[in-house]
């Protein structure tokens, strides 16, 4: 019996979930000297950013380190779905969840080269990104 492309398509998937859920289409790209995964999960950007090959992110699993912010948590989170905007206008603008939470590619990607690697352009208005999920910020 012949393997069909299909098939061949079905044993990769599988092996990619078994060794984790590693994203299929992400590129690949130079981050800090070292080839990543652009859309890593957040246990994938912590590999580096424990301290260990990169800046320490030390409460990148609760917060961010750019603002104080909680990850891995839903989208939106619990009770709140008033304060924040609506997913599709989130997904609308280009930010990405992971499982439908909020992860470190949530706000960041890699492609784009600004100093933090935010996902959307905040040269004009620094908080840009911010509004694209909360209605308003206290």
């Amino acid at each position: 019996m012949r393997n069909t492309g299909a098939d061949i398509v079905i044993i990769a998937v599988l092996v990619m979930v078994s060794l984790g859920g590693v994203f299929l289409y992400a590129d690949q790209l130079e981050h800090h000297g070292m080839t990543v995964d652009s859309e890593g999960s957040a246990a994938y950007c912590l590999t580096c950013h424990d301290g260990s090959a990169a800046p320490k992110i030390s409460v990148c699993s609760t917060t961010c380190a750019v603002a104080v912010h909680k990850t891995l948590i839903n989208y939106p989170p619990a009770g709140r779905k008033k304060e924040f905007a609506p997913l599709e206008a989130v997904l609308r603008a280009g930010l990405k969840l992971e499982n439908g939470m909020i992860t470190c590619i949530t706000c960041h990607d890699l492609k784009n080269m600004n100093k933090y690697h935010f996902a959307i352009d905040t040269t004009r208005f620094a908080r840009k990104l911010c509004y694209v999920c909360h209605v308003e910020i206290h």
